[in-house]
């Protein structure tokens, strides 16, 4: 609907847009995952390459060796998670060819961990040990029991804890607390450079500065220096020498504020300190693009100026000259590396009354201005950097809900649908910020009035993102999404579901404890069973999709025939109808895949009978057995027809005799 005046524009924005966005740029930027999930197996091959044993390593390998289960405790900076990663990649698998490492919990709420969902040798990690992880008060209890099961499949667990969470023990699990110390911040620093390739000169990691630098270095910083010399190298074109990389990238760790702040007081115009901003915002980017960012800024932040002719106006070269903002090859970059960065932090946080008219200014800039997609990916970066930096998810979710507004109504700059996407990546590839992203992901996708373009995002964002590390959470979000009122929507949603479970047992065994618990709660409450979970269960249960645990346990009460029992009582109960509809399905498949069938027999049989339905079992193997296209198929339809008639009689505790099975038959055909 169009209120106003103007002509109103929709651009469409399919799904093979998003997903192309987010192949091609997205991941380009994101790093390693943080928070929990699964650790792929070439990450901890990485970190295994990069890991320097921190003091009481040795001790903690023997504990998680001999016990299975291990509660690593150590201040932050010592390497934690690291560490975890190397215990378990040593004692967990020691030829040394690298295992995914899989992170608990299992789920969001109680209880956290499913015992049952153990594989045998599996490598898991938990994470009580960030403000992103799990209190480990709530997880005591299940611990206790979740240790035994670990220890019966011979699998490794890792506890991360705090010193502060360490109290929260309450001497439970003493003899599993192993305690770590920093490791040298020199053999950090040398095994991340070597994994990129660079060689460090003796000489000068021996110089007394660098020596005293790297021994108040924890892990974080002495790595985050290997970056820097890295990106020092590539600055440079891989010329020079390792003396003047580390150089630039120690100037780099320096506190740049004292300098930032000097050369803002030292703009004396509100033009100047707009230049400023745009130049360190538009870093890398040509002249124009910084000329044409600062004008849009001024009107936002200044006072009107005086009337005097562009012609008359200073060059702009010679403002970013007098900034000392050169240019190299028409392209802005200041001198110092690092510092266009301290630069936006500075205007950020000394300005915070301007902090709204910024994202206007670079909302405005990323809609009209023509940027490359680069380009546009490297500003929304930078504006993600600032509210990440401050905490500020809450302004980043609000944007991610307006970009996608805008999107539905935008002809001139298609840009809001992936920028949306591009900032939920980052916001889940961060370590304070993941776990509530996910929270206002679930909420998002319960929202009866979604916007479909959000909608459309959410759906790529599970596909891409969550699917690869909470699988079960990222089928909870498109089961909601694929309630949708719009069509395509739910349809996609649906798609995706089947997509990400069709090629993988393991998560058709998730996806149907997920929806076997709400539709037997469901049913419990009498409540509607909604289509569209009717819909997947039928999907997820067909004859060509095994699914893993199918006769094994796979939850913590229930083997998983019982999960497929309670599920199909819920939807026959709500539509009798589907008895019949499962019943031709199986019948099909037994006379295909007999053993196959085999397994879903006794579930759809049993759940035919607590919902009421077994007579239309009765019916549809009746009338299917007299359907047989010609003589060839009908002593394997009978057979099979007999098969299901013969479970059924004995679910109800007797046998017909055989001239009830001729009038059922007759009563078919009619």
């Amino acid at each position: 609907m169009n209120t106003g005046p103007g002509t109103q524009i929709n651009a469409t924005f399919d799904f093979e847009e998003l997903r192309s966005y987010l192949d091609g740029r997205l991941r380009t930027q994101v790093g390693a995952r943080h928070g929990n999930g699964r650790i792929p197996a070439d990450e901890v091959a990485q970190i295994r390459r990069r890991f320097a044993r921190p003091g009481g390593y040795d001790g903690a390998r023997q504990k998680l060796a001999k016990t299975g289960i291990l509660f690593l405790c150590g201040e932050p900076g010592s390497g934690r998670r690291g560490t975890a990663t190397q215990l378990l990649g040593v004692v967990g698998d020691p030829t040394g060819v690298g295992r995914e490492i899989r992170e608990l919990p299992d789920q969001e709420e109680a209880p956290y961990l499913d015992e049952t969902r153990i594989h045998p040798a599996e490598l898991l990690l938990l994470d009580a040990a960030t403000d992103g992880g799990y209190p480990l008060r709530e997880l005591q209890g299940e611990l206790s029991s979740y240790r035994a099961s670990v220890a019966a499949r011979g699998a490794y667990l890792v506890v991360l804890v705090s010193p502060d969470e360490e109290r929260a023990l309450q001497g439970r699990f003493d003899s599993l607390v192993a305690h770590i110390q920093r490791p040298e911040g020199r053999e950090v620093l040398w095994r991340h450079l070597a994994d990129l390739g660079i060689t460090p000169a003796d000489t000068v990691m021996a110089e007394q500065e660098t020596q005293q630098w790297l021994c108040s270095a924890d892990v974080r910083e002495a790595a985050h220096l290997a970056s820097l010399i890295n990106h020092a190298r590539e600055r440079d074109g891989g010329r020079g020498e390792f003396h003047d990389w580390l150089q630039e990238a120690r100037s780099a760790l320096q506190d740049w504020d004292e300098s930032v702040a000097g050369q803002i007081d030292r703009c004396g115009t509100s033009r100047q300190r707009a230049v400023l901003l745009a130049a360190a915002m538009f870093e890398g980017c040509s002249a124009d693009r910084v000329f044409y960012a600062a004008e849009e800024l001024l009107p936002r932040v200044a006072t009107p100026e005086d009337d005097l002719p562009e012609l008359e106006r200073q060059r702009f070269s010679c403002q970013l000259q007098e900034l000392d903002v050169p240019l190299e090859g028409r392209r802005t970059r200041f001198r110092k590396l690092n510092y266009g960065a301290a630069m936006r932090n500075r205007f950020w946080d000394d300005f915070p009354g301007l902090r709204g008219r910024f994202e206007e200014w670079i909302d405005a800039c990323l809609r009209h201005h023509e940027l490359s997609e680069a380009e546009r990916g490297l500003i929304t970066d930078r504006l993600a950097d600032q509210h990440l930096r401050c905490g500020s998810t809450e302004e980043l979710f609000a944007m991610v809900e307006r970009w996608t507004r805008q999107g539905g109504q935008m002809g001139e700059a298609p840009f809001a649908p992936r920028q949306a996407l591009q900032l939920l990546g980052r916001l889940l590839d961060d370590e304070y910020a993941d776990h509530p992203t996910r929270a206002r992901i679930r909420e998002w996708a319960l929202e009866p009035g979604l916007s479909t373009p959000l909608a459309e995002v959410l759906i790529v964002v599970c596909r891409e993102f969550l699917a690869e590390t909470y699988p079960d959470q990222a089928f909870v979000r498109l089961r909601h999404l694929a309630r949708h009122p719009r069509a395509s929507i739910a349809n996609e949603a649906k798609r995706v579901i089947m997509e990400l479970a069709g090629g993988d047992a393991e998560l058709r065994g998730v996806l149907l404890r997920i929806l076997a618990y709400r539709l037997a709660r469901r049913h419990r409450q009498a409540r509607r069973i909604h289509d569209a979970d009717t819909e997947l269960l039928w999907r997820v249960t067909d004859p060509g999709l095994p699914i893993a645990g199918v006769g094994d346990r796979v939850s913590s009460t229930q083997p998983a025939h019982h999960l497929l029992t309670s599920a199909m009582v819920a939807v026959m109960a709500a539509d009798p109808a589907q008895a019949g509809r499962y019943a031709r399905r199986w019948l099909e498949s037994s006379a295909a895949n007999p053993r196959w069938s085999a397994a879903m027999l006794d579930p759809m049989v049993q759940a035919a009978a607590e919902a009421g339905c077994c007579a239309r079992l009765y019916t549809a193997a009746r009338r299917w057995a007299l359907e047989a296209p010609n003589p060839r198929e009908q002593f394997p339809r009978r057979r099979a027809a007999e098969l299901l008639t013969d479970r059924v009689d004995h679910s109800q505790g007797f046998t017909f005799d055989t001239t009830h099975r001729t009038d059922t038959a007759e009563e078919a055909a009619q």
